[in-house]
């Protein structure tokens, strides 16, 4: 109450005040985001060779960034698209990432594709499994609750990409008319 009177009589002493910002610790924090998401795509890659069973190998990790402005590209647009469709609605928002969710995939099995091309390969390939794709999410559910422990979050993340990987190759293989990626 006291802040309250000092702030309305014009003493800004009790205003808090913001704490400053490290350039540097920013700079360091988004570096290392962005190499993490690289690496997860990395690993992605890896995954997906090894359910196409081709040659996987620890130097898997690091393709990943020979693709980095594309897949950088990439998130940005989902995110960007994600969040316009959030405004209308918390739903539209979450159909939309389902809609998106495949891209990523795609991008890495079709490396010359554009980022929208990618996007849009994956709008039309979700079409209609959107549904099977959130009863997946939600059938890893219980493992995910588990990752709160270190041990079985090794076990568990291979698990759940592996999965999620041979879910796009079930996908990418089923036969359908609306659904054509430019190669």
């Amino acid at each position: 109450m006291k802040m309250m009177e000092q702030m309305m009589a014009g003493n800004l002493d009790y205003v808090p005040q913001m704490p400053h910002t490290n350039a540097g610790g920013v700079i360091i924090s988004i570096a290392i985001v962005l190499m993490m998401m690289m690496l997860s795509v990395g690993f992605t890659i890896y995954c997906m060779n090894i359910c196409q069973f081709r040659n996987a190998g620890f130097g898997n990790l690091f393709d990943g960034f020979a693709i980095f402005f594309k897949v950088l590209w990439l998130t940005l647009l989902m995110g960007i698209f994600v969040w316009l469709w959030s405004l209308l609605l918390i739903v539209p928002g979450i159909i939309a990432a389902y809609r998106y969710r495949m891209a990523l995939y795609i991008m890495i099995d079709n490396p010359q594709l554009g980022a929208l091309d990618c996007i849009r390969a994956s709008s039309s390939m979700m079409n209609g499994h959107k549904g099977e794709l959130f009863v997946l999410d939600l059938s890893f559910l219980g493992w995910v609750l588990l990752t709160a422990f270190p041990f079985v979050t090794i076990w568990v993340t291979p698990y759940t990409s592996v999965t999620y990987v041979n879910y796009y190759l079930a996908l990418r293989d089923m036969p359908r008319t609306n659904f054509n990626v430019k190669v």
